[in-house]
């Protein structure tokens, strides 16, 4: 086997690959926030944000006419989905990542979800039976159900996470910056 011979930089090279980085109009370097080891944690995140929303939107429109006890949890899981996908569209293109638009398109999802809970879990127990007087459909109903206490559940431990931050920090050591 053949061993490598690893060259040392001189110091010129040194100074040039220093120069280069503070210099260079490529992107700014900045070390990865990131640890390497919760890579695989951030690719499962990111597919469960667009997976949600989809299956949020396809499940509305499946069984749009299939709730008459309560036709509007069709439409609460339809329009949700979409101002979910709208903040992610947000977040993703660099051109619409304005704070004024994130906050408006933030805020509209939360009034939304808020709004569409309230009628969620008021028909804690509708009539699975075709025909019946408070007939929802078994499958939409349950979904929408689960789905929304999922989602405080998420944003109750992502406002815990924020508390945390700020509670644990120095003064002016957080800054938000929407990368």
């Amino acid at each position: 086997m053949k061993s490598k011979s690893i060259v040392p930089q001189t110091k010129l090279e040194d100074q040039i690959d220093s120069l280069w980085k503070d210099y260079s109009l490529d992107a700014p370097r900045v070390p990865n926030p990131i640890p390497s080891h919760t890579q695989g944690l951030r690719r499962t995140c990111i597919v469960v944000h667009l997976v949600l929303p989809l299956t949020k939107i396809i499940f509305g429109l499946r069984y749009m006419y299939e709730c008459p006890t309560n036709a509007w949890l069709p439409y609460y899981m339809l329009v949700g989905g979409l101002l979910q996908l709208a903040f992610i569209g947000t977040l993703a293109y660099k051109p619409l990542r304005k704070p004024a638009l994130l906050g408006a398109v933030g805020l509209a999802a939360l009034v939304w979800m808020l709004i569409a809970s309230i009628n969620i879990f008021v028909e804690w127990k509708p009539d699975f039976f075709f025909g019946g007087f408070r007939y929802c459909n078994k499958n939409l109903f349950y979904f929408v159900f689960f789905i929304s206490a999922a989602e405080y559940i998420i944003c109750t431990v992502l406002l815990l996470y924020i508390c945390t931050q700020f509670a644990y920090s120095k003064e002016n050591d957080i800054t938000w910056q929407v990368v």
